[in-house]
């Protein structure tokens, strides 16, 4: 087996694209313009949450690449990824046996004596899940997993109306908002678009998805935004540069983009991208302006998308997590399954 070790994902990229074209096991989060990002966010974080880690690429055969985390103070062996917003991590391949699996596992195991494999966010979807699930009969190798739950919606070409598939306790809350809306005479547009960012736009989204999540968090982070429009996607930590991938992603490539706005206002949005799996829309990011929290307007934004977009895509992927809004949609469950794996 011919093994290659990288430390530049630039130094990949032919070959990376080349495994990743038409691979339907692989979503968005495994492409090259993806995992440029994540790069980036490595090394702006090195002395942060990846203090005495190490970015490795291995290539195996020409048939297979690894984006490996070396943790040598904890001895973890992870994906790129793992602690980043990549809802779904996976090898990148084309194609891919047991055999050859069990070449690479091994190689891995013996060079990083003592360490574990922890490969997390592999989705059920992805023939590498199956695999990994057989890999228990591994010589003197200990496997672990546990799944976590996603959520998709299903749309349907054949669908009068998304609305109209909802129950009547979800018509009537998209109806009592549109409502209250209408009788404080204010005005709404949703408008869903395939489009590469400028820094204003991307600072603008960036910005309010981050004061969501500091909500959510229900904790206060010390965090000084640089003022210069351009680079308002850039966050400061004292002491620490920290790049958020999907920001620094929607600058360079198109992007999935759903937005509604409330006299002209921004009240919501959600950002995501095509997968390679024909018709399928993975989200990454979902945010709602507190202003207008008492309007629903995520509620409005994802109703009214997901009416536009029934005729062109067949999974409407809100990934990971389980929250209520999402069964309220019709959402349906599946899995990223997680794996550890170690010598006895």
């Amino acid at each position: 087996m011919k093994i290659n070790a990288y430390i530049h994902i630039k130094e990949i990229q032919e070959l990376w694209r080349t495994l990743y074209k038409d691979n339907d096991n692989l979503s968005f989060y495994q492409s090259y313009e993806w995992n440029s990002c994540l790069e980036k966010q490595f090394h702006a974080s090195k002395m942060l949450r990846y203090r005495g880690c190490q970015l490795v690429y291995y290539a195996f055969d020409g048939q297979v690449i690894l984006p490996l985390i070396i943790d040598s103070k904890n001895k973890i062996i992870s994906l790129l990824g793992h602690k980043e917003s990549s809802d779904y991590l996976s090898f990148i391949f084309k194609n891919l046996d047991d055999n050859l699996l069990q070449k690479i596992l091994n190689f891995l195991l013996i060079k990083y004596e003592n360490f574990c494999l922890y490969f997390d966010k592999i989705n059920e979807s992805n023939i590498l899940c199956e695999m990994l699930q057989k890999v228990k009969t591994l010589q003197n190798c200990n496997v672990k997993s546990e799944k976590k739950e996603c959520v998709y919606i299903p749309l349907n070409a054949d669908m009068d109306s998304f609305y109209q598939s909802l129950s009547k306790n979800a018509r009537q809350n998209y109806r009592t908002a549109k409502n209250r809306l209408k009788r404080d005479q204010h005005s709404y547009q949703v408008r869903t678009n395939v489009i590469k960012l400028d820094d204003l736009q991307a600072g603008t989204f960036y910005k309010l998805y981050r004061e969501r999540r500091d909500y959510c968090d229900k904790r206060e982070i010390f965090i000084k935004k640089i003022r210069h429009s351009s680079k308002r996607w850039i966050s400061f930590i004292p002491g620490f540069c920290v790049i958020d991938p999907l920001t620094l992603y929607s600058l360079q490539v198109p992007v999935f983009l759903s937005s509604i706005f409330v006299d002209n206002e921004l009240a919501a949005f959600c950002e995501g991208n095509y997968n390679n799996r024909k018709g399928t829309i993975s989200i990454a990011r979902i945010a709602t302006n507190e202003v207008y929290y008492s309007y629903s307007p995520g509620q409005i934004l994802l109703i009214e998308t997901l009416e536009q977009l029934k005729d062109q895509i067949h999974f409407f992927d809100l990934t990971r997590g389980v929250e209520d809004y999402k069964f309220k949609l019709n959402g349906k469950k599946h899995y990223n399954y997680s794996f550890l794996l170690h010598r006895h």
